[in-house]
């Protein structure tokens, strides 16, 4: 069976671990040749929550996907959500005659994946445990979490539960019949606290102290419910995390609300948890890079629009990041507070 990862950031770094250490060889697309010699100099690292992992065996770095081997089996996709539509288009002539195509991504790219393939070939996948890069080829786990696995058409595919067995370093790894419920659920996850950290430039401890912040974040929440409801998605608990404990609506906003309180209890603590977390996307920001936006609060926003759900403050939200990559604004206090603004008038016109 042949093998292969495209993308070895922060989550390809650990997948080829898990894979290599289980003992399947692996051929990993490194993009440019400093990466490239790090892996064959020193191989794979991972350290943090998991514990450390130095791996040499079974890893086989390539510089590009035309240096794959043809007949590909089974393809992980660990690049960013808006290059995996080019690379599974340049990977086509590379697989073989029934392929599994992972895409590891934040975000939901699964429905325009399946505008270049069969959507028979596409296994899903949420990763919900956190990871940053240290350095080319090394990876550090920062908390442990689920990988959950599904597919949203079709049967399991014979290579699927021996995927299950390899994966395991990051926390307890699932199959799920309901893979779009784990993948919405995730979806509203990164697009309050990651995208509003884009915003502010601010920890999660931080955003989480201000009170117009965590009614913003329950609004983008509430919104994205509304998709999933209007589209028949039934929501999955990540990591004992329930998005739809979040809803809100202008009965909470008036007067007093035990209801209201418990979830701005919940958000504090949340806060206080990961009080020292950054937004991995905020950091991809300032690197040059765009954002992966449209696939988290643009993917509500378009989804809702097909649906005929009003999604104005994922909408609002998602324009003022594309206006950040810009640089008509930029990321900080200022910008997050026009989105308390925009958030805390859309209630007040509702009431």
């Amino acid at each position: 069976m042949i093998i292969a990862l495209i993308g070895l950031g922060a989550i390809g770094t650990i997948i080829s671990t898990d894979l290599a250490l289980s003992g399947w060889k692996i051929y990993i697309v490194c993009k440019n040749k400093t990466v490239e010699n790090t892996v064959i100099d020193k191989g794979l690292r991972i350290d943090g929550k998991s514990g450390e992992y130095i791996v040499t065996e079974n890893i086989i770095p390539v510089l590009s996907i035309d240096d794959l081997p043809n007949k590909i089996d089974i393809a992980f996709i660990t690049s960013r959500a808006r290059d995996v539509k080019k690379i599974v288009l340049d990977l086509k002539s590379k697989l073989a005659d029934n392929p599994t195509i992972i895409p590891c991504q934040n975000g939901i790219v699964e429905e325009e994946l399946a505008t270049v393939i069969p959507d028979k070939y596409i296994l899903s996948c949420v990763i919900s445990y956190a990871a940053c890069r240290i350095d080319n080829a090394h990876s550090r786990i920062t908390s442990i979490g689920q990988i959950v696995f599904g597919r949203f058409t079709g049967d399991i595919g014979e290579h699927d539960m021996e995927i299950l067995k390899r994966i395991s370093i990051g926390g307890s790894c699932i199959w799920s019949d309901n893979i779009m419920g784990y993948k919405f659920s995730k979806l509203l996850i990164n697009s309050s606290i990651s995208s509003l950290g884009i915003i502010s430039a601010m920890t999660v401890g931080e955003l989480l102290k201000r009170k117009k912040t965590r009614i913003v974040l329950m609004t983008i929440v509430t919104e994205g419910l509304n998709v999933a409801s209007a589209a028949n998605i039934d929501l999955e608990v990540l990591n004992k995390l329930d998005p739809k404990k979040f809803r809100i609506c202008k009965d909470d906003l008036q007067g007093f609300s035990f209801s209201l309180i418990k979830k701005h209890i919940i958000l504090r603590f949340i806060g206080y948890k990961y009080r020292k977390h950054r937004s991995a996307a905020l950091e991809i920001l300032e690197s040059g890079k765009p954002t992966e936006i449209d696939y988290l609060n643009g993917y509500i926003v378009s989804k809702g629009k097909l649906l005929n759900i009003n999604t104005p403050v994922n909408d609002y939200l998602t324009q003022k990041i594309h206006e950040i990559e810009s640089n008509e604004y930029k990321s900080e206090k200022s910008t997050l507070e026009l989105i308390e603004d925009f958030s805390t008038n859309f209630w007040n016109e509702k009431i």
